[in-house]
């Protein structure tokens, strides 16, 4: 079997028999270069989530509030309580407010029929904001002007899309964050209840935001 081996690659034409042999010395020096120059083989690294001018900042506690629905749940904040108000804002599926009532943080599901779901999915949640955006600017009693325009960033894999307005000249600013469940879309209100809070103050709330964000879990 050897002997038939040999007389096979006798065979072979001289220029194919020149272009392996070019071939394999050419991959031959390349692994000594390699080899002396001390380069490690590139190992891949894990996706790395897009960065955010808000980082998901705050101390939480283990305490788990459910959205009415029980569709939505997220844990609660240090500092923070759960409330609700059945009769004043039955829209509201899971609420959170600040122990010292200069802010809250409520989870309301945009209502609309399956067609329109449907559509705004297909569209992107930058459509979706657009449409809470409106909602916004039809039913405030006084000017809406948008601060921030819409902004999409991701947590724990889950894409957001956010935006920031006020309509009482910049004293307050609401962030609004979109997101959705697979089922329906959800409005995130950030909404500060004081007129003195300065932009750290605005900032602080809002990675308070982030951080009970990045721990909604779908029931």
């Amino acid at each position: 079997m050897a002997r038939r081996r040999v007389l096979f690659a006798a065979e072979i034409p001289r220029t194919r028999r020149r272009s392996a042999l070019s071939l394999s010395a050419l991959v031959f020096a390349s692994f000594i270069v390699l080899s002396c120059s001390g380069s490690k083989p590139v190992v891949p690294q894990a996706p790395v989530e897009p960065s955010y001018r808000y980082a998901p900042r705050a101390d939480m506690t283990p305490n788990v509030i459910e959205s009415a629905g029980k569709d939505i749940a997220v844990f609660c904040p240090k500092g923070w309580q759960e409330t609700v108000d059945n009769r004043n804002a039955p829209g509201i599926a899971l609420w959170l407010v600040k122990e010292d009532y200069s802010a809250s943080l409520s989870f309301n599901p945009m209502k609309m029929d399956p067609a329109l779901y449907k559509a705004l999915q297909k569209d992107g949640l930058s459509a979706v904001a657009k449409v809470s955006m409106s909602l916004k600017k039809n039913n405030a009693r006084d000017t809406v002007t948008i601060l921030q325009p819409l902004e999409p960033f991701q947590l724990n894999k889950r894409n957001f899309m956010a935006y920031e307005y006020t309509a009482d000249g910049g004293k307050t600013v609401v962030r609004v964050v979109v997101f959705d469940t697979g089922k329906q879309f959800y409005e995130c209100i950030l909404l500060p209840a004081t007129e003195s809070l300065s932009q750290a103050g605005h900032r602080s709330l809002f990675e308070t935001q982030q951080a009970v964000l990045k721990t909604v879990r779908l029931q």
